[in-house]
């Protein structure tokens, strides 16, 4: 423990420090300028049942009024994350509501914030998963102003900055997506799980052991000068954030291997002649068939 020797003026001033501290990092929602819009699932070139296309963002529900209709805007801002029949409409570009001809019909879904998974205004369009549909409705999205096609993971992005995912839960989701095997399905499963982990437990004491730190040493380069802080409690911090340092380290050192095995995997080559078992072999390792022919 770092003990300090106050002067009755100067622990209101160090509090004061403390609270703005605390109110920033409170302050997690942030408003973004720009709407963001991406087809949110795998489509083939064939075409498949269904297609997902997400929006977010401050100007979401003008976009759903200029693809849709004044009354389709009324219903879902009373009947919020329920889905809705709706036709999805051509519109000239800036969002008018001159209609031109149909794009398609079906399900849209309208969370107002800070209820969604970003924490900003959003929607989803749940439509026929033609590429042409797609195409064309991606095209019109992107005439209205201030939208524009999301980078990759920038839904993600946006829900970690207003506070509705932690840093484990967004590499989860990540994680989750890339998956390819039963152990990433899980490892992945298990980082979205983190508010209940032992996991999502150490990195909270350690955010709050550099945060003390960080306030223990503002505080010394504070009022230093004023001898109002003990000499020695620049030697206990350093003592203090390394072995904060090490903690950290050693958590890394075991845990890399494993992460890393089961995130990328192994490149393996099997090298033999024709004919002599490499496919059976590699299919007996794998405990599954990976196929006869395999290069």
């Amino acid at each position: 423990m770092i003990m300090f020797i106050f002067r009755s003026t100067l622990l209101p001033r160090l509090l004061q420090n403390v609270q703005l501290f605390r109110l920033f990092e409170s302050t997690t929602t942030t408003s973004f300028a720009a709407t963001i819009f991406a087809l949110s699932t795998s489509i083939k070139n064939t075409g498949s049942a269904i297609a997902v296309v997400r929006l977010s963002g401050p100007k979401t529900m003008a976009v759903i009024g200029g693809l849709t209709s004044d009354r389709t805007v009324n219903s879902l801002q009373r009947n919020p994350r329920k889905a809705t029949l709706v036709s999805l409409y051509e519109t000239a570009a800036g969002g008018s509501q001159q209609k031109r001809s149909l794009i398609d019909r079906g399900m849209l879904l309208w969370f107002p914030a800070p209820h969604s998974y970003t924490g900003d205004d959003m929607a989803e369009f749940h439509l026929h998963g033609s590429p042409a549909v797609i195409s064309k409705l991606l095209s019109e999205l992107a005439t209205f102003s201030g939208c524009r096609p999301a980078t990759a993971g920038e839904f993600t992005k946006r829900a970690l900055v207003n506070g509705k995912v932690d840093l484990l839960e967004a590499e989860g989701v990540r994680d989750l997506i890339g998956a390819r095997t039963d152990a990433q399905r899980r490892r992945a499963l298990s980082a979205l799980s983190s508010a209940d982990s032992a996991l999502a437990e150490k990195f909270e004491a350690w955010r709050k052991a550099i945060i003390g730190a960080m306030a223990h040493l503002e505080a010394y380069i504070d009022f230093a000068e004023e001898e109002l802080i003990s000499e020695d409690v620049l030697a206990e911090l350093k003592t203090t954030i390394a072995g904060l340092a090490g903690q950290i380290e050693r958590h890394i050192a075991r845990t890399r291997l494993r992460s890393e095995l089961i995130r990328d995997g192994l490149r393996v080559a099997i090298i033999g002649e024709a004919n002599v078992g490499k496919s059976s072999l590699i299919n007996r390792l794998c405990k599954f068939f990976l196929g006869a022919n395999i290069f």
